[in-house]
């Protein structure tokens, strides 16, 4: 079950995967990928936080968050955080 941010501790959803997220991210995909395609992805070295927006159902796409607690969280795009397994 999803649940609602009460107070946005993150940025905006990414929107343009062609870019990263935030500075410091690194595209780590196949090679001759190109970022934003879906054969690789952006990578938070410090974190190990990674968005996957092309995740098939019934996750969906959708971004790995690692909170300042440690915890590992999905965010969806329409802000909501459901807890990582």
């Amino acid at each position: 079950m999803r649940i609602a941010m009460v107070s946005p501790p993150l940025p905006r959803f990414p929107q343009d995967f062609t870019k990263p997220p935030a500075p410091g991210w690194e595209w780590r995909g196949a090679p001759g990928s190109h970022p934003g395609d879906s054969n690789g992805n952006w990578y938070n070295p410090q974190t190990g936080e990674s968005p996957d927006p092309s995740h098939l159902p019934p996750i969906g796409g959708h971004m790995d968050d690692k909170s300042l607690e440690g915890l590992w969280y999905r965010w969806y795009p329409d802000g909501t955080l459901e807890p990582k397994d």
